[in-house]
């Protein structure tokens, strides 16, 4: 059962990696020792890439963007960071 979500998250994961991509964000993940996952997200001309950690996948991108979305909205910018 656990094969199937890991399958699961890796194929919705995916799908955000596609989504972000159309706005030239670039998304990558890779599983930590402790067996969660490190996701991070930078967008164009970004200075700095936000970087998250989740139980899955598709946990950490997301925590990834609601942070960069925050950090946008408090900053009053298009997507700079930094």
């Amino acid at each position: 059962m656990a094969g199937l979500f890991d399958g699961v998250d890796e194929d919705r994961a995916v799908k955000l990696r596609s989504t972000f991509g159309l706005r030239r964000w670039l998304v990558s993940w890779e599983t930590r020792d402790d067996g969660t996952w490190l996701a991070r997200l930078s967008p164009p001309g970004a200075s700095r890439t936000i970087v998250r950690y989740g139980r899955t996948r598709v946990e950490a991108i997301e925590r990834a963007a609601r942070t960069l979305k925050f950090a946008i909205e408090i900053r009053g910018t298009r997507g700079q960071l930094g």
